[in-house]
């Protein structure tokens, strides 16, 4: 049975709406790239956007809703290059392959940090956000899943310890770049504070390599 012309008219509607509201997300997230927070209002975006203002209300709540799922979308996007910074298992070395992605998740939080920072100024603007973020495909989980799965699939080829826990290793190497990317963001640390990445990999891999020669 061939749909309706009303039908049609609904899914064309439908499409344009989600296009004007990507468009919407897209003028936002352009904007928090080039500007403060703070100074970003509703007018700036639908400007930016090629809209009348009143349309930014038709498909967000409030400025902030637009400005949270422009942040969750700026996140999500950051996080996704992380999954292709790890060759497949079996390539290189285990330390060449964490540390290139430590390096990606260290850029990543670089990236976010200064926008963190802001939202704390602005708690409905930052409660929004981390509602935003937990409502993508996969939220924080994006950027700890693909190294758990790195890491387990090279257990199974017998590169890394098999009782070695996934995710407590993942826990580290998250926990470490994000310190590094705090010290540089607070001014503690150096611009180029990404070079302990390697000594610390390193340090983590003494306790990863396959045990031999033990009873």
């Amino acid at each position: 049975m061939s749909p309706s012309p009303q039908n049609e008219r609904g899914a064309e509607n439908g499409d344009k709406g989600a296009a004007l509201r990507s468009r919407l997300v897209g003028a936002a997230e352009q904007l928090i790239q080039e500007r403060p927070l703070v100074s970003i209002t509703a007018r700036d975006i639908a400007r930016a956007a090629d809209v009348s203002g009143g349309v930014l209300y038709n498909y967000f709540a409030s400025k902030n809703d637009l400005l949270a799922a422009a942040l969750a979308r700026r996140h999500s996007l950051l996080a996704a290059r992380i999954d292709e910074i790890l060759p497949p298992p079996g390539a290189a070395t285990i330390e060449e392959n964490l540390t290139a992605f430590c390096r990606g998740v260290l850029k990543m939080h670089r990236e976010m940090l200064p926008l963190a920072t802001e939202l704390h100024t602005d708690p409905d603007l930052f409660r929004k956000f981390i509602g935003a973020i937990h409502r993508e495909p996969f939220g924080p989980r994006q950027v700890r899943r693909p190294i758990v799965s790195y890491l387990r699939e090279e257990q199974q080829l017998g590169r890394i310890d098999p009782d070695a826990d996934a995710g407590a290793v993942a826990t580290l190497l998250l926990g470490s770049t994000f310190m590094l990317a705090m010290h540089s963001q607070m001014g503690a640390g150096k611009p180029g504070a990404g070079q302990s990445l390697p000594a610390i990999v390193r340090t983590l891999i003494r306790g990863l390599a396959p045990q031999t020669g033990q009873t």
